[in-house]
């Protein structure tokens, strides 16, 4: 038996990243990866169908052409559309209902079916109140405590105290930047560009999104009532930059179905911490899904029916007396006599304008080579503010 490394590709709904999983196993290749999830909101819902892949390979290996089917406890049938390679989407007049069983049925072209467990849509609290707490915690890389704020979440109560329901919480987050300086890049060894030019501060804004990457997970048993009370979902300490200029973020609550719950636990317990468009899937993880005309064919992933529920929070520092850093504090520029800096050698590395003075026996450049402190779109992705900005 040879050790070797391999990457399970799973387009996960509820959010992802991937890494690398060792394990003992002596093949590895055409392992059908399948993500679906369907919920109590406006369709249309996904499932993802792909293969797992060894490490060496370069791209993914998605699962195109099947035939790939819902049906409820009623005998309807929803049949998924391909809209790309691997993603198929059901019709959005498909709606689901509170109460029902769900199948999903999978034909590959090669002729392998495959079938989940049922699983039920069943309806829950939903999340009540999302709020902010002082916080501190001792920080590895600094060897000292420090301040923060966590974030925390609080379900409606329920009724059905003889139930144990299981929940699973995703996130996304949004941050402002407010842009350092103006700036242009300098071709270097142009020395036709070196006009007098004036950046200096900046007006620009951008906004970032970024989605959660870790598995947080609940039973309603652990909190020995008939609520969901002070979860955290998420902790910023007093080094984080995102809230300096204003904070949002998207709270998603799920409730699932135990054997889901059970399938991401395990993944949790094996130090699995991603949730986002890929996720490693070790082989051992159980799925819903079994293939019904091999039973040698392997399957992994899952398929669920999850009541699900949203609330945003919005803050800007300082919180709670925690006042959080400022990335545009790691902003760094030169300021260098002209001739100087013809002289220099920079290599490949970019310059970025801020300042070109052509005063007569006082010929300056002030430059930096850090393109996001005069770019702000270099780490955020739009500076169209979005509808919830409060800010």
């Amino acid at each position: 038996m040879r050790k070797i490394y391999f990457l399970f590709i799973l387009c996960v709904g509820f959010t992802t990243c991937t890494e690398p999983y060792e394990n003992e196993i002596t093949d590895f290749e055409d392992i059908l990866v399948v993500q679906g999830l369907i919920t109590n909101d406006v369709g249309p819902y996904s499932v993802y169908l792909s293969k797992t892949i060894s490490l060496n390979s370069d791209s993914a290996i998605y699962v195109e052409d099947a035939l790939v089917t819902i049906m409820d406890q009623l005998g309807n049938v929803e049949v998924l559309t391909e809209i790309n390679p691997g993603h198929y989407i059901t019709d959005p007049g498909f709606i689901t209902n509170i109460g029902y069983e769900y199948q999903l049925s999978i034909k590959t072209i090669d002729d392998l079916e495959y079938i989940s467990d049922p699983v039920a849509l069943n309806e829950g609290p939903t999340i009540d109140r999302l709020y902010t707490e002082y916080k501190e915690e001792y920080h590895f890389e600094t060897n000292e405590y420090l301040k923060g704020v966590s974030i925390k979440a609080n379900s409606t109560s329920w009724d059905n105290d003889q139930e144990n329901l299981y929940f699973k919480w995703d996130y996304e987050e949004t941050w402002e930047l407010e842009q350092r300086w103006d700036g242009k890049e300098i071709e270097f060894g142009d020395w036709s560009q070196l006009i007098d030019y004036n950046g200096g501060n900046s007006d620009e804004v951008c906004w970032s999104k970024d989605y959660s990457t870790d598995i947080i997970l609940d039973e309603m048993a652990n909190f020995g009532s008939n609520n969901i009370n002070g979860k955290e979902i998420v902790y910023l300490n007093e080094l984080n930059y995102k809230p300096f200029y204003g904070y949002s973020i998207l709270v998603k609550q799920y409730i699932i179905n135990e054997s889901i719950y059970k399938f991401w636990t395990f993944l949790k317990e094996n130090n699995i911490e991603n949730g986002d468009v890929f996720d490693n899937i070790p082989y051992n993880a159980t799925s819903n899904i079994e293939c019904i005309n091999n039973k040698d064919e392997k399957v992994y992933g899952y398929f669920d029916a999850a009541y699900r529920s949203e609330k945003r929070l919005s803050f800007i520092s300082p919180v709670h007396d925690v006042a959080f850093a400022n990335i545009n504090d790691r902003c760094r520029a030169s300021n260098m006599e002209l001739a100087t800096f013809k002289q220099q050698i920079f290599g490949a590395t970019p310059i970025y304008a801020i300042t070109i003075s052509l005063v007569q026996d006082d010929e300056r450049i002030i430059f930096t080579h850090q393109k996001y402190c005069v770019d702000c779109l270099e780490i955020c992705s739009t500076e169209n503010k979005p509808s919830y900005w409060i800010f």
